[in-house]
């Protein structure tokens, strides 16, 4: 929890320093390597998700370190391979900036995979402190970097496309030292370790297309607003999703820090916690979209030029609430039992009825709040399918909070994008207080200690 609170507020303020102090072009460009970056870790073609689903259950000393080693080589050839085609790409089919662009992505090919890898090795085996670590070397080192780049004035993304990679290779250092076994070693030869590689890629497949279909959503409507309304549009849009995404980033670290315990867990003990969590979790969520509020008038003083992405951040903030509560809950459990095949069912479906709509919207009806209303009905849609998945798995079944959230998320858009932030404020606050009332049971048992501990 600490190292995401220092994750999340070193996103914080590179998502307010970076903009004030580099043009919109520069910032487009920024997020348009941004955008492609988090895209690579498709190449390990589900190897590293693999390890989080086949060996989350043991502990450091008990992990097979020669043929994790020698799948890691592997991996690492292939990534090379691929890195090295992309720069020959860049080298003879872009110019100027594109050709930049090209380059860091072919860096980051290498870099974040093996990233991915590095912090898996503390997730699958619990060793939560190690991978708290990592994540604020990474973070700490990118925010001082890019203070050093505005201090000297510096307005070209190249350099800090490179400082955001230099303060991943950092982490990756710390963790290559608490984990030498994992990177440097005897190998066993390709033929020894192929059964194992291919089990590893076969379940690690299904999970790694179930969350890059689930995120390519995203990725997806921001590629036809690139392609649409062109490159300055795109900038504001992705300024709306990296300020969600920095608190999107908080929630992630708790469904990591949860899956390792959930899956030691017995099965008779996972249905009661579900509950529990479930409705905390969706209670702290809805009451937390009022610091749109005031957040929404912070940025709009300290950065008017991204005022369009204030309002788009309206709408995109319930779409954080059903993310959220996917991420920490319903995928956990789903990965705990074993429905992968499940989940990338649901984010291949809605990924399509997503497609439909954006390409509706950007090309029929040329509406960007379209496009922003219908990634909300396709996020909130996939949420409910998979909660409704789980519930049957663990016998449960939360349809009355189902329809509050919905009503809650419809009733806070309209007011966001109707009133002004004071009278929204105020109207959201009393709605907030009267919810409050309404669940007080569970305000109570928040109040008093939140989720017990299980007997």
């Amino acid at each position: 929890m600490l190292a995401q609170v220092i994750s999340m507020a070193c996103g914080f303020l590179l998502q307010l320093l970076i903009p004030k102090f580099i043009d919109v072009q520069q910032y487009a460009y920024w997020q348009t390597f941004v955008l492609y970056a988090n895209y690579v870790g498709i190449l390990h073609f589900g190897l590293l998700d693999g390890f989080v689903l086949r060996y989350s259950q043991y502990d450091y000393e008990q992990l097979d370190k020669i043929k994790l080693r020698t799948q890691f080589f592997i991996l690492l050839v292939c990534l090379n391979f691929f890195a090295l085609i992309l720069s020959g790409c860049g080298l003879f089919f872009f110019e100027n900036e594109n050709k930049e662009l090209v380059f860091l992505i072919a860096v980051s090919i290498l870099i974040k995979n093996v990233f991915t890898y590095a912090s898996y090795s503390f997730q699958i085996t619990n060793r939560i402190k190690n991978y708290a670590v990592q994540v604020i070397l990474h973070r700490v080192v990118y925010l001082l970097g890019a203070v050093v780049l505005i201090w000297g004035d510096v307005n070209d993304f190249f350099w800090f496309c490179f400082i955001e990679m230099f303060g991943e290779f950092v982490a990756i250092c710390y963790a290559f030292s608490c984990n030498p076994d994992l990177y440097i070693g005897k190998l066993t030869t390709a033929k020894n370790v192929l059964v194992e590689l291919k089990m590893n890629v076969l379940a690690g497949l299904m999970l790694m297309v179930a969350n890059w279909t689930g995120n390519f959503m995203v990725a997806l409507m921001r590629l036809v607003v690139q392609n649409k309304w062109g490159m300055l549009t795109f900038g504001q849009v992705s300024f709306s999703f990296s300020v969600m995404q920095i608190f999107l980033a908080f929630i992630m670290a708790a469904s990591i820090a949860l899956f390792p315990s959930v899956k030691r867990m017995s099965s008779d003990v996972l249905p009661r916690l579900y509950k529990k969590m479930r409705d905390c979790s969706s209670f702290i969520l809805l009451c937390a979209m009022l610091l749109y509020f005031p957040v929404a008038y912070i940025l709009r003083l300290w950065l008017p030029k991204y005022e369009m992405s204030v309002a788009f951040l309206a709408v995109l903030l319930p779409v954080m609430i059903y993310s959220a509560k996917l991420t920490l809950l319903t995928n956990t459990y789903l990965k705990a039992y074993r429905k992968e095949k499940m989940m990338m069912l649901i984010n291949v479906l809605c990924l399509l009825m997503a497609s439909v709509l954006f390409v509706f919207s950007a090309y029929l009806i040329q509406s960007m709040n379209f496009i922003l209303y219908s990634t909300l009905l396709v996020m909130a849609i996939r949420s409910i399918i998979s909660e409704y998945v789980v519930e049957k798995i663990v016998n449960q079944r939360v349809v009355v909070l189902k329809i509050e959230e919905l009503l809650i998320s419809i009733t806070f858009v309209l007011i966001a994008q109707n009133l002004s932030l004071f009278d929204g404020f105020a109207v959201y606050a009393a709605l907030t207080v009267a919810y409050c009332v309404y669940k007080r049971n569970l305000v109570m048992q928040i109040l008093h200690g939140g989720l017990k501990k299980l007997d």
